[in-house]
């Protein structure tokens, strides 16, 4: 995947869901790069499925930089509904998207410099 970069005036991206999924592999590991935040302000991510026909995006879960200021790699465990959206009988992987949203900061919005890159989405096993 290529990188793309999060900001205030663009916080949300989506994404083509990682090759590789298997029944195995129920955990979605996404990396964060190159984290600018010269005021230090909260970085909270939510991350989603959304496929053709839902009414909403299926919440996966949600991260949050700490310390502020610095990437690393985040792992999300899929919910029994997302699993079955991507595994299930009626599987729409094919069709399914990845939805990383950068949370405002409720402070003043229009000086929020913040922005990241979102370098990496890939599949994991948990060994259960």
């Amino acid at each position: 995947m290529d990188s793309l970069t999060l900001s205030a005036g663009q916080p949300r991206l989506t994404l083509s869901l990682p090759d590789s999924l298997t029944p195995d592999k129920d955990v979605l590991l996404l990396t964060i790069t190159d984290v600018r935040n010269p005021d230090h302000r909260p970085v909270s991510l939510d991350v989603a499925l959304e496929a053709p026909g839902d009414t909403a995006p299926l919440s996966v879960g949600a991260v949050a930089l700490f310390p502020v200021d610095q990437g690393g790699t985040f792992a999300l465990r899929l919910p029994a509904a997302a699993r079955e959206l991507l595994l299930g009988p009626r599987s729409r992987a094919s069709q399914a998207r990845v939805i990383v949203t950068l949370s405002p900061d409720p402070r003043d919005q229009a000086a929020d410099r913040r922005a990241l890159t979102v370098a990496g989405l890939r599949w994991s096993a948990t060994g259960r």
